[in-house]
């Protein structure tokens, strides 16, 4: 391979994770919104973010189906098998294409651990919420099943009356 088409591939790569990074600062705001409407139970909000969310999700799967196979070619050029990891190409790479790269590396890395937080906090609400409803059920159920009490003589009565209709 020549070294222009090298060097196409390599300016090609840089402009991908770039887009990438972008692409992962966009999710990590989306996130950072989804729990702020997580707190004010803002169902309609989320639904809009989670269709922001999934269009950005498809551009990255898109970009990073691009950016393996310019890793593939790039590794083919410089004798390594299969997808080379940035840090195989790295050694083949000039000095100022090595600091670029390693320097998108790092960022991506960052955002993508800000991202992960972000979301386990969310996670951590949804759950909560979730244990809050199964408790409010319950307890709401097992009022609902107890025979009514109040105003009767429990030793006159034949039949419990319930909170609730039985074939509601």
């Amino acid at each position: 391979m020549s070294a222009t088409s090298t060097s196409h591939l390599i300016t090609s790569l840089r402009k991908i994770l770039q887009r990438q990074l972008v692409l992962s600062q966009q999710l990590l705001e989306l996130a950072k919104e989804q729990n702020a409407a997580l707190v004010k139970n803002d169902v309609a909000l989320l639904q809009q973010l989670n269709e922001r969310q999934q269009a950005c999700l498809s551009e990255q799967e898109a970009l990073e189906r691009t950016r393996v196979e310019i890793a593939c070619k790039l590794g083919k050029a410089f004798g390594l098998k299969g997808v080379p990891p940035l840090q195989q190409l790295l050694p083949h790479l000039t000095k100022p294409d090595q600091e670029a790269l390693l320097a998108l590396r790092k960022e991506l890395l960052r955002v993508h651990d800000e991202i992960t937080a972000v979301h386990e906090r969310n996670r951590l609400l949804l759950r909560n919420g979730l244990h809050y409803i199964v408790f409010s059920l319950r307890l709401l159920t097992a009022a609902a099943l107890q025979p009514a009490r109040y105003g009767t003589n429990l030793n006159e009565v034949v039949t419990p009356s319930f909170y609730i209709d039985s074939k509601a």
